[in-house]
């Protein structure tokens, strides 16, 4: 599961900062609103002064690895009833018993995985070991996301403003 924000754009790299590949082209004719309004986000949210660089984009893909981290380790967190920063087999089966079908198989299996050595307890270690884990699976497809928005740059000097976005949409949107 990805947050919204997480979703950011495409799913795509992009190598080309004048020819956008035709998936992206294809993204963008698709809703050309939406695009627009995610890139401009991403711009506004993470660049400075209205411009976004690699370093924008680096600030976005770390505050996704943290959120992805976060939500990983919440999940192990909750099952933690006695907060002593380990999850035991008997807490696990407690929450188990409460939860729904498709929480209960998340939890038993984000369990499983970050139990590195076995013996049935997750410690903080491995809590936190299996969160980093899990954030760097999947922020590699929310930094290619962000990073396309770059491939906009349409004057070739690694920085996008809303007005050279609109200009790069212009250029894949004509007439419109």
């Amino acid at each position: 599961m990805r947050a919204v924000f997480l979703m950011l754009l495409l799913v795509l790299p992009i190598v080309a900062r004048a020819e956008a590949p035709e998936a992206l082209i294809q993204r963008i004719k698709a809703d050309p609103d939406r695009f627009l309004e995610e890139a401009a986000g991403l711009i506004l949210g993470f660049g400075s002064d209205g411009v976004l660089d690699a370093s924008g984009v680096a600030r976005f893909v770390a505050v996704a690895r943290a959120r992805i981290r976060v939500r990983a380790e919440r999940r192990l967190m909750l099952a933690d009833l006695d907060a002593d920063g380990a999850v035991t087999g008997e807490e696990l089966s407690v929450l188990l018993r409460a939860e729904g079908a498709g929480p209960r198989g998340r939890l038993a299996v984000a369990h499983l995985r970050a139990d590195a050595d076995g013996d049935g307890t997750v410690s903080a270690a491995e809590r936190m070991a299996a969160a980093r884990g899990v954030a760097a699976r999947e922020v590699a497809p929310v930094a290619a996301d962000a990073a396309a928005v770059l491939a906009l740059d349409v004057d070739g000097d690694g920085r996008i403003n809303l007005a050279e976005l609109r200009r790069a949409l212009a250029l894949v949107l004509p007439g419109a």
